[in-house]
């Protein structure tokens, strides 16, 4: 647009604090991220990084469902839960929002009887059909906890055509999330289920793009030994999901 840019009304620095606030409490209270993972990896656009570094580190307070960053020699900024509304930053010096929340009521149908990309029953479908066995890397990328009854994906796993890898569970938003998916797996189809160590543990530094190097992540083998303990806890499990299991599907 051919229009000169004009900055908003107010402090960069609060604004920036305000966006930090609401992006943490976004991601801890809605999506369930880590909040050290979500501090080093979200919303650099309504936070620039460089800004992050004259403010204080946000304080997750679960008791009261919200985030708080302070400023240095000024005010601290409240992002809070409200619920199907979503976080709100309140506005500074006030303790409350300047409205009365209302509970909101979906009125969108189960994902999982609306096709692709409003839900995911077309993409099962296609999924269940293809002519080869098909695997899906780090946990599927699962974005939220298992569903009651384990939902689309166990029941693809069930199929025998579909299997799951047990990698990179830095990938997913938290620790927590990645041992509550691999106990899911593990229940309803271990015969689908595979693992991996991820070496080398690439990743991408804060800040940096797609194409830009960033040093591999410093994962311990005393990590990847813990964690596969942790996930196969019997010698028979062991053996069937680093042996057995790859052995069928590759047919070595």
């Amino acid at each position: 647009m051919n229009t000169p840019y004009v900055p908003p009304p107010g402090n960069a620095l609060e604004h920036s604090a305000s966006g930090f606030a609401k992006t943490m409490c976004s991601a801890v209270f809605i999506t369930g991220v880590d909040p050290a993972v979500a501090a080093e990896s979200l919303g650099y656009f309504v936070a620039p990084y460089a800004q992050r570094k004259s403010i204080g580190a946000p304080v997750v307070d679960r008791s009261k469902n919200e985030v708080r960053v302070t400023i240095p020699n000024g005010p601290t900024l409240v992002a809070r839960y409200f619920g199907s509304q979503g976080c709100i930053t309140l506005p500074p010096g006030k303790d409350d929002v300047l409205f009365k929340p209302v509970q909101v009521q979906s009125a969108l149908a189960d994902p999982a009887t609306l096709p692709w990309p409003m839900g995911d029953a077309a993409l099962a479908d296609r999924l269940s059909q293809l002519p080869a066995p098909v695997v899906l890397d780090h946990f599927a990328l699962a974005e939220a906890g298992p569903q009651e009854g384990g939902g689309v994906l166990i029941d693809l796993l069930r199929t025998g055509r579909m299997h799951v890898k047990l990698s990179a569970p830095y990938r997913l938003a938290s620790p927590g999330l990645a041992a509550r998916w691999a106990r899911v797996f593990l229940q309803a189809a271990p015969q689908a289920v595979l693992w991996g160590s991820d070496w080398p543990h690439t990743a991408r530094e804060p800040g940096r793009g797609a194409h830009q190097v960033s040093p591999y992540r410093p994962v311990p083998p005393q990590t990847l030994a813990a964690t596969f303990r942790e996930w196969l806890a019997t010698p028979g499990l062991r053996q069937q999901v680093l042996a057995g299991n790859p052995r069928a599907l590759y047919a070595f």
